[in-house]
C-alpha cells in the first residue's frame, strides 16, 4: 500500500515539473498561466491522494482540501 502512495507522490512531482516547464516554454502570458495552473492542480491532487493513502486518518481532511482547491 505504501508503494501506491509513493507512486501517486511521484506522479504529483512529475506534474509539478511539467507545470514549471510549461511556464518556461509557453510564448505569452495567458498560455503560461494556463500551463502553470492546470499542471500544478493535477500535481496537487495526485500528491494529496498519495498522502491520504499513506496516512488514512488524514483522508477526510485531504478530500476537503481537494474540494477547496477545485472550487
Amino acid at each position: 500500500m505504501i508503494y501506491v502512495s509513493y507512486l501517486f507522490m511521484i506522479i504529483g512531482a512529475f506534474f509539478y515539473a511539467l507545470g514549471g516547464l510549461g511556464i518556461l516554454r509557453m510564448p505569452d502570458l495567458f498560455n503560461r498561466a494556463q500551463a502553470g495552473t492546470k499542471a500544478t492542480t493535477l500535481g496537487t491532487f495526485s500528491l494529496l491522494i498519495g498522502i491520504g493513502i499513506a496516512n488514512p486518518a488524514w483522508l477526510p481532511k485531504i478530500l476537503i482540501i481537494m474540494v477547496f482547491i477545485a472550487v
